[in-house]
């Protein structure tokens, strides 16, 4: 397994631990939970984005993440270009049906910032969880090709 293919399957399963986190931490504020579960839940949250960056860095040698770090060779880097293309297209078109959705909602009565607000967090958080799996989709499949 190339390095490249490590570092996609190593994000992806850290970003969906993430994301469950950020659901359990979503929860805690939508359900009215102890204020110590949301603290806690914020903690180990902050601590596995540091884990994730600093196990990137030190086991991988990823030094950047603003650029095409899984680009070790023109193939990787063909790949990933095809894949951030994809991903940057379905995040745009998911963007739009974002402001769509929420349109919707207010044309459907739906006045009370916390009923819309909860609306956009769930819909934003479906966006995060499918573009996530796209990503990891999408390299697999341009990786066996």
């Amino acid at each position: 397994m190339s390095g490249a293919r490590r570092v996609v399957r190593f994000t992806f399963w850290s970003n969906f631990g993430t994301f469950l986190l950020l659901a359990l931490e979503m929860g805690s504020f939508m359900y009215h939970l102890p204020l110590m579960v949301s603290l806690v839940t914020a903690l180990i949250l902050a601590g596995a984005v540091f884990f994730q960056v600093w196990y990137l860095r030190h086991h991988y040698g990823v030094t950047k993440v603003e650029e095409f770090y899984l680009a070790g060779d023109e193939r990787d880097r063909n790949i990933a270009y095809r894949v951030h293309n994809s991903c940057l297209y379905f995040l745009t078109q998911a963007l739009e049906g974002l402001l769509v959705a929420v349109f919707l909602l207010l044309l459907a009565g739906v006045t009370s910032a916390v009923a819309l607000g909860t609306w956009i967090l769930e819909i934003g958080f479906t966006i995060l969880i499918l573009s996530n799996c796209q990503y990891y989709y999408l390299w697999q499949k341009y990786d066996a090709a």
